[in-house]
């Protein structure tokens, strides 16, 4: 083969790649390596489970290699790092650790405990709010990567699911104090909890809307897991999908766009696991994942143009890359993906609490 004829064949192939992509409603190769941030995945490993950093364009590099499994729990909105729980063989077993992108060794946050998990990070990168068995149950409590640790609730029954509002001034999270679980607010500089739902039934996993505006979570009320839309004052209650469903599907997993004007969530069904899209302001929805196929667990890129999606079943997963307005998917070739996905955005300066009070940087 002549000397200029192998890269004209490089390139021939590469744009061939790039227009099959298109044609089938898949991301080209072009705007794969555009996307901002770094997809971080649970993947096997000597202890259970490693995190593998993955950028979309498909490099990927392994993040850690604990003797006890490590999952992904929350990207740092400033895009320093993430944080994960590792989980060991013998109790206390749970424990938060911030781990820094694009490597190095993580830093354990607060002790080992029974419960430790769902870290809801502040706006500003300084820290998170998790729900931890340290001295209870479970309550909440601010930490800051090597700083102290300030516990904000006393809740006998339990306190879970921490999430922030996006100006930082206030956590919505579940409470069982009624007997059962229902959603509550809490200013973060100090005050007594507002209770939010008055369902009746366990209402949980509260997740506040980029906008401030609006806060999501699951309830099952109407006797199978739902998704209900509820304003941070406790008014405008509603359900998230108009559409009818049996009580043998469930609805969880909601992801709000950056944007705070789209939801995807999850339909859960006997025959697998599919994905829905609702835009919020027209209550147009529509399914993004095919009939035959089962995906799950989505999460937003950072400038909201595609989502990323657990696609398989059992240990047969992949990672997927959809575009929320058109029909085709990309797959990354990330055999065995496991647990929860966390889409980390560029590093960027973020907001201090001045830049909030006024308004933005």
């Amino acid at each position: 083969m002549g000397a200029g004829r192998a890269p004209r064949l490089r390139a021939l192939a590469a744009a061939t790649a790039t227009v099959l992509a298109a044609c089938r409603g898949g991301l080209t190769p072009g705007e794969r390596a555009h996307l901002p941030g770094v997809l971080v995945v649970a993947v096997a490993g000597r202890g259970g489970a490693d995190l593998l950093a993955v950028r979309p364009d498909g490099r990927r590099w392994r993040l850690s290699a604990r003797p006890e499994a490590e999952w992904p729990a929350a990207a740092d909105p400033c895009g320093r790092g993430l944080w994960a729980v590792t989980t060991g063989a013998t109790p206390p077993q749970a424990r938060l650790v911030w781990q820094p992108l694009p490597g190095g060794r993580g830093t354990p946050v607060g002790p080992p405990a029974a419960r430790v998990g769902e870290p809801a990070p502040l706006p500003d990168g300084s820290g998170a709010v998790v729900a931890a068995s340290w001295a209870s149950f479970a309550d909440l409590y601010l930490v800051r990567p090597g700083g102290p640790v300030r516990r904000l609730t006393v809740e006998p029954g339990g306190a879970f699911d921490p999430t922030v509002a996006p100006d930082g001034r206030a956590v919505a999270f579940a409470s069982s104090r009624p007997g059962h679980l229902e959603v509550y607010r809490l200013p973060l500089t100090g005050g007594s909890p507002r209770r939010l739902t008055f369902l009746g039934r366990d209402s949980y996993a509260p997740r506040w809307s980029p906008r401030g505006d609006l806060i999501v979570f699951r309830s099952d009320r109407d006797g199978a897991p739902r998704l209900y839309l509820v304003r941070p004052d406790g008014t405008g209650l509603r359900r998230l999908s108009r559409r009818p469903r049996p009580l043998t599907v469930a609805e969880d997993a909601p992801a709000w766009s950056p944007d705070g004007r789209r939801l995807a969530y999850v339909e859960r069904t006997p025959s697998g696991p599919r994905v829905w899209l609702v835009d919020l302001a027209r209550g147009a929805e529509r399914r993004l994942t095919p009939e035959d196929s089962a995906e799950d667990v989505p999460v937003w890129s950072p400038d909201g143009r595609v989502l990323a999606l657990r696609a398989g079943r059992s240990t047969a997963t992949d990672l997927v890359l959809v575009r929320p307005v058109e029909v085709g998917r990309t797959r990354l070739g990330v055999p065995g993906v496991r647990g929860p996905l966390v889409w980390v955005p560029a590093p960027r300066r973020c907001p201090t609490e001045l830049d909030m009070v006024r308004g933005g940087p």
